[in-house]
């Protein structure tokens, strides 16, 4: 029976531990409407647009449709336990204070929820918290991160320190500047994500995707809370 610490690493357990974070995005979004759609995220505003809210419901017992034949997959490998959820938060939560201490938790933290007026309160902070550990994490390292590391890899000769360098240099760089999509670009805000993106980045690399979700998710939370004295108080 594979251990929590191994198995975390595995992108199917990883995506079945992300799965409340997906749940709360959604019903965020779409249903309480308390904040936008993330910029990351393809498949839910696609669906919304063309299908509305009936769209999003089947959508969602899609993921769970999913998520149940993924569990019970790795219900029979031993390769999951439900407690793995709660464990994987824990370590997400111990490494977005380490990535905090890293890039300098910023009070004046610049952030797209900010400056686009959205109403600062509980229900949001968790929707666009939630939406970014899930999308931006599976778009920049997962898919741009993981693919750069293994097209690099096949072509030095195994060379995983230099794959490792250039992929997460690479989608740390397209993370930071895809938030200047809505924002106005500073070179400090460059900068502060630039280093967020170069931790998450790592620790993709060395826990995999969902310890880097829950980073994200519990980062933002922290970050949104105290750029705005209404957050802290969550109302």
């Amino acid at each position: 029976m594979a251990s929590y610490t191994t198995s975390i690493r595995r992108f199917d357990v990883s995506l079945l531990c992300v799965m409340p974070l997906t749940g709360i995005y959604i019903l965020g979004s779409i249903f309480l409407r308390c904040a936008p759609f993330n910029g990351a995220d393809m498949f839910t505003p696609l669906i919304y647009n063309h299908f509305g809210q009936k769209g999003v419901i089947i959508f969602g017992l899609f993921i769970l449709l999913t998520s149940v034949i993924i569990y019970s997959r790795l219900k029979k490998e031993k390769s999951f336990k439900i407690d793995y959820i709660f464990l994987v938060l824990m370590e997400g939560s111990l490494f977005a204070v380490g990535m905090a201490l890293f890039v300098g938790l910023i009070v004046r933290y610049i952030c797209p929820v900010a400056q686009s007026n959205i109403s600062v309160s509980l229900p949001s902070i968790l929707t666009v918290s939630s939406g970014a550990g899930v999308y931006e994490e599976l778009l920049f390292r997962v898919a741009i991160l993981g693919g750069l590391y293994g097209l690099i890899l096949g072509n030095t000769k195994n060379n995983k320190i230099l794959a490792a360098i250039v992929a997460v240099s690479v989608s740390a760089a397209m993370f930071s500047l895809a938030h200047f999509f809505v924002e106005k670009p500073t070179v400090l805000a460059f900068w502060y994500r630039f280093y967020a993106g170069v931790f998450l980045g790592g620790l993709y690399l060395w826990r995999g995707y969902g310890v880097c979700a829950y980073s994200h998710f519990v980062f933002d939370i922290l970050a949104l809370a105290l750029t705005d004295s209404r957050a802290t108080s969550f109302q």
